[in-house]
This record gives structure tokens, C-alpha cells and sequence, in this order.
């Protein structure tokens, strides 16, 4: 099949990462009935899968997906999915198995337990493509209390001249928080930013120059990374 791929041939791994995340996030914020919880953990259902999938596809030249019973009966379902795909001139295939058992949840029909088995199996094509637990990681975060910024240490704020600084506005930050989930920065990777490049736990000690500075920062590593 011919899909889409970047003009200069090459395959951007990180571009993948980072629209796989954001459309991720974007779907699960616009419907959180797209995740289902299993046990006692959540799951992305079949079309989100399917969507992740779909977007996958367009950064590759050719790729071929197919599904084999491993097993199935009333009491677990197992699938094998190998995907076959060309990057930089060479072949590669790649085999995926998923599987769902009844004993996870007593009332799940047999198409219900195959549907799982599929999904899960296509979650784990994806994150071998674009990241181990890439798809978890959002899950989470959409799943689990946002934590809050913490506030500005004593010698943070002992740092700051009132007279010639202004603290970073309430805009600024929501931006900065923004662009840090387009691209897709955990927390101990953005508070270890912070501290590197302006000596600082927190966006909420930031003045409104360094704010500003950080933000250019992040919105010129997106654009290099969607060049």
C-alpha cells in the first residue's frame, strides 16, 4: 500500500513520537469513554487504536499488518500481529502477541475478549514503533490527578528583585505547559529543564523574561521537530 511519508524520504521517529502522543491525548481529553478499565487498569479501546494506527500508517511507504489466532476459545483468546514495513531502503517485520483471558473480568463475551486481544496487540506494534509505554504514559497522566506547580522555594524568591523583575503572568505558564505536552516532556524531564537552564524548581519563580525565554525555546524545538 502507498501512504505518505516526509519530502526528504526519511522517516522522523521523534515526529512520530510527538503526533502519536498529541492525538493520543487529543482523543482521550475529547472522550474519556475511550478508555475502559480492565481489572484494575485503564485501556485504550479499539478505536483509538485503530486511530493511533491509521496515523502510524502515513509515516510509512509501504506497511503490511496481519492477524493469526494463536488461540481461541471461551476461555482466553490469543493473536499474533506481524507487521511488515520499509524503512531507509530495508524490510523489517515485527510480531506483536497479545492476549485476554475471561478470568480478567467474568462477564466479557467472546467477541469482547477478541476485540481486547486485538487492541492490545496493536498497542504494543505502536509503542514498539514510536516508544516503550508511550500510550501508558498518557493514559496516566489523563487517568491520575494533574499535580499541581509547586510554589517558589524561600531561596527562589530571595533570588528575585522586585524592582527590576516581573514574575512570569498566569498566561505564560498555562503556555509553557501547553507546548510541554505538544511535545511530549515528562515532569522530572521538564523540572530538570528548569533547574538546568534557569536555576529554578518551578515555572511559578520564572520572571516573566526567563518565561518568555523558555518559551521560545520550546516552540522552536517543535518546529524543528515537525521540519
Amino acid at each position: 500500500m502507498s501512504l505518505i511519508v516526509p519530502s526528504n524520504g526519511k522517516l522522523n521517529f521523534e515526529l512520530l513520537k510527538t503526533d502519536t502522543v498529541s492525538r493520543l491525548r487529543e482523543m482521550l481529553q475529547e472522550d474519556p469513554r475511550l478508555l475502559v478499565k480492565i481489572g484494575d487498569r485503564w485501556e485504550i479501546t479499539r478505536p483509538v487504536a485503530l486511530g493511533l494506527l491509521n496515523l502510524v500508517k502515513t509515516f510509512f511507504t509501504e506497511i503490511d499488518i496481519r492477524e493469526k489466532f494463536e488461540r481461541l476459545d471461551e476461555s482466553a483468546v490469543v493473536i499474533k500481529m506481524r507487521a511488515t514495513f520499509r524503512h531507509d531502503g530495508k524490510r523489517i517485520s515485527v510480531e506483536m502477541v497479545a492476549a485476554c483471558e475471561r478470568k480478567e473480568k467474568r462477564t466479557l463475551t467472546l467477541h469482547e475478549m477478541v476485540t481486547i486481544a486485538e487492541t492490545r496487540a496493536t498497542k504494543r506494534l505502536i509503542e514498539w514503533l514510536v516508544g516503550e509505554n508511550v500510550i501508558n504514559a498518557v493514559i496516566k497522566e489523563i487517568t491520575e490527578p494533574v499535580k499541581a506547580e509547586p510554589e517558589p522555594t524561600i531561596n527562589e524568591i530571595a533570588n528575585i528583585d522586585p524592582f527590576t523583575e516581573e514574575m512570569a503572568t498566569d498566561a505564560q505558564i498555562r503556555k509553557i505547559h501547553a507546548l510541554k505536552r505538544k511535545l511530549g516532556i515528562s515532569d522530572e524531564e521538564y523540572r530538570a529543564a528548569l533547574m538546568n537552564y534557569y536555576g529554578v524548581s518551578t515555572s511559578k519563580a520564572l520572571t516573566k523574561r526567563q518565561a518568555s525565554d523558555l518559551i521560545d525555546r520550546m516552540e522552536k524545538r517543535l518546529k524543528e521537530i515537525r521540519a
